[in-house]
């Protein structure tokens, strides 16, 4: 339905109440304080403490007119349009906005014909919802009646959604990276094939390059050579011993400063080198 400018409502988040504060209590002290008429309120209760929404109209900024309710320092934050189930002020029922009800009154308190601004209901008479006839406010987010309202919502929306449906797909028969083609002439044209021979390539750069990275027979043959004295060697010679001595010895000679001190830190090395233990 369509709501013109001058009949929108504005909504404001009320933070800083105590737990347990009664919503009839702060729409009585925002009349009788602050010449103010709440259209709707409503209660949200969160672990950091209970939340208010309070509706008023589009003239009354209750962030700027309202510091105290209750004797309680409190903050306002501007209600943003959300996607909601809309309660009317007028009949107490729920789907629909107050400047858009014909329905007959209902009080919010107390369900009679009038309006909830006129209700003459005391604190100590228990309330009485229009919708349930449940001992609470019309505007009660736990009521009955609005659960099942929800209830119906959400059945209509999971009705409504689309459905997703999955259709399983074959492999291919055979896989395009396996099949195996000669290259067209054009291709052969265009991309000819790179030159596997070193002596092709006019770089000698990159000829010299490519050599170092092939093993020459010679090579092998000397590093095999070489692991067989290394072998040889550790059948003699302890090798975790001799690795300390020649630790020592370096050690020796890096505190040397002169010719001479080389030569005796060396011939002491050697005079004493059976105490190190190096033969297997």
């Amino acid at each position: 339905m369509y709501t013109s400018k001058a009949d929108k409502t504005y909504a404001f988040v009320l933070r800083g109440m105590a737990k347990g504060t009664n919503i009839n209590d702060i729409e009585d002290d925002l009349r009788d304080t602050y010449e103010i008429e709440a259209k709707e309120t409503f209660l949200r209760t969160t672990k950091y403490g209970p939340l208010y929404l309070i509706v008023t109209d589009p003239a009354i900024t209750l962030n700027k007119n309202v510091r105290v309710i209750e004797n309680t320092r409190v903050t306002w934050e501007l209600r943003r349009a959300v996607k909601a189930i809309i309660k009317r002020h007028r009949c107490q029922a729920w789907g629909h906005a107050t400047t858009n009800c014909g329905r007959p009154l209902k009080c919010s308190k107390c369900a009679g014909n009038h309006l909830t601004n006129t209700c003459a209901k005391t604190r100590e008479t228990p309330a009485t919802c229009a919708n349930c006839r449940g001992e609470h406010p019309a505007n009660y987010t736990k009521c009955e009646a609005y659960l099942e309202r929800v209830a119906r919502l959400e059945e209509r929306r999971q009705a409504h959604k689309p459905k997703v449906k999955y259709v399983q797909t074959l492999p291919p028969a055979r896989n395009a990276w396996d099949k195996n083609r000669n290259p067209t002439s054009r291709e052969l044209r265009d991309f000819p094939p790179l030159p596997n021979n070193n002596k092709d390539n006019p770089n000698p750069q990159i000829r010299r390059n490519n050599e170092d990275y092939n093993p020459q027979p010679g090579r092998m043959e000397d590093f095999l050579a070489l692991n067989n004295e290394f072998q040889e060697l550790n059948s003699m010679v302890n090798i975790a011993a001799l690795t300390r001595a020649v630790r020592y010895l370096n050690s020796s000679l890096r505190k040397c400063t002169s010719t001479p001190q080389y030569f005796m830190t060396f011939n002491n090395f050697m005079t004493n080198f059976d105490s190190y233990n190096i033969r297997n």
